[in-house]
């Protein structure tokens, strides 16, 4: 009998997996899929920073920024630290200047910046930002990582510890046994003291499944020459979008507008319009034209509606869960998930 049995291969459950091995718990992950093939590990924004207009999510975020910059030491593959802007609106300033205050030494190097000095670190930027002296938040110790090859990273590191991996398994439903969980597929079953659902936003194994909303994170790709690749990741507050660089050569941008279902299969998302959107907002974010769209890039996530995640802890009786994580997730799920396998374990719900 398995310690634990986490249900989901994406960044979620990749990090509760590998959380468990340092706490010296037996888990096995079982994926539908491919670990790192789905929803939004799939494709997200992955962008890492500190600031968030949510203080509790900010929280995480700093404990998360932490625990990519110690990673990713070890797996420069996985993150990319190349600093970020984040473009306040008016009205937000204030809140973003006490907040900065709030952090005190604990800020990684944020501070205020006028658009001028992110134009000068970032020439792609469009000259809009700086003709409206716009302010953004600049982490320059922030960025992005790739997901998908972080999930997989953080997978791999769990089963060299002795963790198992089983792809290519559907869960139909977790039975509660006397003293142990069931987990059962289309072939069989897997037994457990503890079961944690990470399935992001396909909710049909949580108690409370009307808790989550899935909801459509559509990135759009763009090839560029050299010179006019954006060095930087950026978000606008105001026009509601974000660009995160990628290879050299090409880049994303989203913040077309989403979907909404109540599972993914449910999803309806027109790929032209969302292509047009974003590529509206890419005109708006540089500088340039000279950029040629590549393609459309359709994941989604679970969302609550507070935008926190939905964390329940498992125990003898219920299973679990570990998702609802929003497309602001990737920042702080890791560093979310040791701390909470430690405090579960304490507790004994682990």
């Amino acid at each position: 009998m398995e310690d634990v049995v986490i249900i989901g291969g994406g960044l979620s459950g990749a990090s509760l997996l590998y959380a468990c091995q340092q706490n010296g718990l037996a888990a096995v992950m079982l994926e539908e899929k491919v670990v790192g093939g789905a929803g939004a590990t799939a494709h997200s924004r992955g962008m890492v920073r500190v600031y968030d207009p949510q203080p509790e999510l900010a929280e995480y975020a700093a404990a998360g920024l932490a625990f990519w910059e110690a990673f990713g030491a070890d797996n420069p593959e996985v993150y990319a630290p190349i600093g970020l802007a984040y473009f306040l609106k008016e009205e937000n300033i204030p809140a973003a200047e006490a907040f900065l205050a709030r952090m005190g030494n604990q800020a990684f190097g944020m501070r205020l910046a006028c658009a001028g000095e992110i134009a000068e670190r970032c020439p792609a930027l469009n000259p809009r930002f700086a003709a409206q002296a716009r302010m953004a938040i600049w982490e320059p110790k922030a960025g992005h990582i790739n997901p998908r090859v972080a999930a997989r990273a953080l997978s791999d590191r769990a089963q060299s510890m002795g963790a198992g991996v089983i792809e290519g398994v559907r869960v139909l439903r977790v039975v509660p046994q006397s003293g142990h969980m069931r987990v059962e597929t289309g072939f069989g079953a897997l037994n457990a003291r503890r079961v944690i659902v990470a399935t992001g936003a396909a909710p049909h194994l949580l108690d409370r499944p009307q808790a989550i909303e899935t909801r459509s994170i559509v990135l759009s790709s763009y090839t560029c020459e050299a010179d006019a690749h954006p060095n930087l990741c950026l978000i606008d507050e105001e026009a509601g979008c974000y660009l995160r660089p990628g290879q050299p050569g090409h880049f994303y941008v989203g913040g077309a507008a989403p979907s909404l279902a109540a599972m993914p299969d449910a999803l309806a998302v027109d790929t032209a319009t969302a292509m047009a959107e974003n590529t509206a907002h890419r005109r708006g974010l540089l500088n340039s034209d000279a950029y040629d769209p590549l393609a459309c890039h359709v994941g989604h996530d679970g969302y609550t509606a507070d935008f926190l995640p939905l964390l329940q802890e498992p125990g003898a009786a219920r299973t679990g869960a570990f998702c609802g994580f929003s497309g602001r997730g990737a920042k702080y799920i890791p560093a979310l998930a040791q701390t909470l396998v430690s405090t579960w374990k304490e507790r004994g719900a682990l």
